[in-house]
């Protein structure tokens, strides 16, 4: 970050007080106040990496704030900005008393004159808070305002006014995207090139980023910087970057404008305002059918119908009063019907109080129990039908949440409207998911362990907007910050760059530092889905899904039986039906996901999600960064050990785990007894990286031969199960002493037959009726091939 004492100069010339320049500095001195996410609300917590701020800032939604992030980001006019800067104490008089309370403001932003605080919310929270408050709400040069929270800040000189998330459309939001990641993550071309691209665009007038991409042969990521850095100019929020071929690209901000109104001015433009929130899906979609009808009139003179006249005066008064003709043009479905409702209020208090004590709870009692219950206190009972109209007449995620929990509650809740629903990415790499699952599906071990090693763990990374599986790791370590290196070693391996921005739930893994410190070491934005909302995860869940309905449930071993408990006998059961290696199911995943999956259409779409990833790469070009799967990005996704810190042996190396290590580097007599940093290297046991003298080098074990001749599936697996060896030592170990105690026990019944009970001679017998198997001939376990036991 910049040196802040100029700019504190200069404030102070400008008559801000010692108390706004306090705030300033405590802002830039200490971390954010709180840190935002891990709540049960339906918002995306976002970090955002900035290369303007050298330091990730937080948003609390994706659609709100982040957008407003990625705005301040590319305004040249704001020299820093912070997130949760600080905290003030605010107060209001409410019920007749002053009531105080915290306040903690989402942004702080630093402009050259002028310190700004900003309080993002979306428009639904502002007129509630209006209607409840609305002698505390006043508008100034265009911006709101509220008072209590105000006050504070403009005692000091600083401005206060709260943004309205609806002021940044979906279409600009993604724009922002792009623009953020061209102007970050693409150095532009050179003054020639920019003045060959203004040249044409003055000479053709109406140009499109594809025609002027075609015709000066620039890249889309060239026009993408020119634009975030103002040398070219887009309608942002009517027309998207990513369709290249209908945006269209000016010289100039006024030609710009203008093409922003003419877009503005059609006459669905002007039903896009904040009046149609209180309408819901239907009465919008009729109020559109009949203001069409209606639309050929401009005077709103005549009409076919009584219907058809009555609307076209109402709009009529409307277009008179400047307010939205589609509010007079919806059907008022809330008038219909007679609204007099038969009931006493005593009767309805009776039971809404029977409905919220003994219905609405953990309990979860049937309806027709709390009806039986319920104490009238000498009001005319009601029927039984009636009381089950008034509970159906509550919201029924209400209902549940309160019944079941939270969980049944996002199960259940009604769908979000349009405008406040998550912004759809537009183009490939912009956004993917990442999730772990556990495969229904048992596997053996590699190389020469015969045993059952248990459920292998599934990691997927899927990008959102073509639906293409990037990359995936298989192992039996649970999910960890370990699983996670190996993805991205996966997918940098694979394409070569890592994404805008990745989502994931808000698991012990993704919550780490280091997932945070890698994502803003690479540039990219880490979000976190809401908690246990598995509706957020649907995209990702859908691959599993098809997974194991196209791929593991056809594989011997899988898990179907294994749900039926005692319905199913244990020789049809994954333990005993196991035939694969964690090796070969690998490969099966692998020509699944990349040689099927991304192959054929899924959905709505028409194209294959490959084919989707070529025609992003084509029309709109690589926003990331490229990242080179080279010696440094090895070491920076290396495992750390337990103990990061090793002794040299100048003579023997490093020892690590009981294996040692060497290299050149370590014979020096120098190095003897020197304290060095060591990770190990995932996918070869047999290599390790130490730090030495202010670089890292790789160290190898005796073994490295012989691990470097097999190939890549073969040689991760060994080094899985060498690096969880103790584990797998105890559990093989464990089933070798049962194995013991049972013969020592058929043993002691040859010796003694009268200590043979009837449980012991069935356990014999069967055992003596059952051919000998892999796992008991001891004499062909020693000649085994050390690959997959299925071949």
């Amino acid at each position: 970050m910049k040196n802040l004492d100029p700019l504190l100069s200069s404030y102070a010339h400008l008559g801000f007080g010692p108390n706004a320049l306090a705030l300033v500095q405590a802002a830039r001195e200490n971390p954010p106040r709180r840190r935002v996410g891990g709540t049960r609300f339906r918002a995306v917590a976002s970090h955002f990496p900035s290369p303007k701020m050298g330091c990730t800032i937080q948003a609390e939604s994706r659609t709100g704030e982040l957008p407003l992030v990625h705005r301040l980001e590319l305004d040249d006019d704001v020299i820093e900005y912070y997130d949760q800067p600080f905290s003030v104490i605010v107060s209001a008089i409410r019920r007749g008393r002053r009531q105080p309370w915290t306040y903690t403001p989402d942004f702080l932003v630093l402009r050259a004159e002028t310190i700004e605080v900003i309080e993002a919310r979306p428009a639904k929270w502002i007129f509630e808070n209006q209607v409840d408050h609305p002698d505390e709400w006043t508008e100034a040069r265009g911006r709101l305002v509220c008072l209590p929270y105000a006050k504070p800040f403009q005692e000091n000189g600083i401005e206060f006014f709260v943004h309205r998330n609806e002021d940044i459309n979906s279409i600009e939001a993604a724009n922002l995207v792009l623009l953020v990641a061209a102007k970050s993550k693409f150095s532009g071309a050179s003054d020639k090139l920019l003045k060959r691209a203004h040249s044409y665009i003055r000479k053709h007038k109406v140009v499109t980023i594809h025609d002027l991409v075609e015709a000066t042969g620039v890249e889309s990521a060239n026009v993408f910087a020119w634009t975030a850095n103002q040398e070219m100019f887009v309608a942002i929020g009517q027309q998207l970057l990513s369709d290249t071929r209908t945006t269209r690209i000016f010289s100039d901000a006024d030609a710009r404008d203008n093409f922003s109104e003419i877009l503005a001015s059609h006459h669905l433009g002007e039903l896009n305002t904040g009046e149609c929130l209180a309408l819901n899906d239907r009465q919008i979609l009729l109020a559109l059918e009949r203001y069409k009808r209606v639309l050929p009139d401009p005077d709103c003179n005549r009409g076919t119908t009584r219907t058809d006249r009555r609307i076209a005066a109402a709009v009529k008064r409307c277009r008179a009063t400047g307010e939205n003709p589609l509010v007079a043009c919806a059907p008022r479905f809330d008038l219909r019907g007679n609204r007099n409702s038969r009931l006493s209020q005593a009767q309805l208090a009776v039971m809404n109080e029977a409905i919220t004590t003994r219905y609405a709870t953990a309990a979860s009692r049937s309806a027709k129990w709390v009806y039986r219950t319920i104490d009238w206190n000498g009001e005319p009972p009601v029927s039984y039908v009636t009381f089950l109209k008034l509970i159906k007449s509550r919201p029924t995620a209400d209902n549940l949440g309160k019944r079941i929990g939270h969980r049944a509650w996002l199960a259940s809740r009604p769908p979000s409207e349009p405008r406040l629903r998550s912004v759809a990415p537009s183009t490939a790499w912009e956004l993917v998911h990442i999730d772990h699952t556990p495969i229904d599906e048992k596997v053996w071990g590699s190389l020469g362990l015969l045993e059952v090693l248990g459920r292998p763990w599934l990691t997927t990374m899927v990008d959102s907007w073509s639906n293409a599986v990037l990359a995936f790791w298989l192992c039996f370590s649970p999910p960890s910050w370990q699983t996670l290196a190996m993805l991205l070693r996966d997918c940098v391996r694979r394409h070569g760059r890592l994404p805008i921005a990745w989502i994931s739930d808000q698991g012990p893994d993704f919550g780490g530092k280091y997932w945070e410190a890698f994502s803003a070491a690479y540039g990219c934005t880490k979000m976190d889905r809401p908690v246990a909302d598995a509706r957020s995860g649907s995209e990702v869940e859908q691959k599993f899904h098809a997974l194991h309905q196209d791929l593991i449930y056809q594989l011997d071993g899988n898990m179907q039986n294994d749900r039926r408990l005692r319905g199913s006998t244990a020789s049809h059961k994954s333990n005993a039906t196991a035939r694969f290696t964690l090796s070969t199911v690998h490969r099966y995943i692998d020509e699944y996901y990349f040689s099927h999956f991304n192959r054929v259409p899924h959905g709505t779409h028409t194209f294959t999600p490959e084919a989707m990833l070529m025609e992003a790469a084509c029309e709109v070009g690589h926003l990331t960064r490229p990242v080179s799967y080279n010696f440094d990005f090895k070491v920076d996704t290396a495992w750390r050990p337990k103990s990061t810190s090793y002794k040299i042996d100048s003579r023997r190396g490093i020892r690590v785990n009981q294996t040692p290590y060497w290299a050149e580097q370590l014979g020096r007599p120098d190095l003897d007894g020197i304290v060095a940093e060591v990770r190990l290297e995932p996918f070869d046991s047999s290599l390790i990286y130490a730090f030495v003298h202010n670089r890292w080098i790789a160290c190898t074990a005796s073994d490295h031969v012989a691990m470097a001749s097999l190939d890549d599936i073969s040689r991760w697996v060994q080094t899985m199960i060498d690096t969880h060896g103790w584990s797998m030592a105890r559990a093989v170990r464990r089933v070798a002493d049962e194995k013991f105690a049972k013969a020592q026990s058929a043993q002691q019944e040859v010796d003694d037959p009268k200590r043979t009970t009837k449980s012991e001679a069935t356990f014999e017998a069967r055992r003596a009726a059952t051919p000998r198997s892999l796992e008991f001939d001891e004499v062909r376990l020693l000649n085994l091939q050390p690959l997959d036991l299925a071949e």
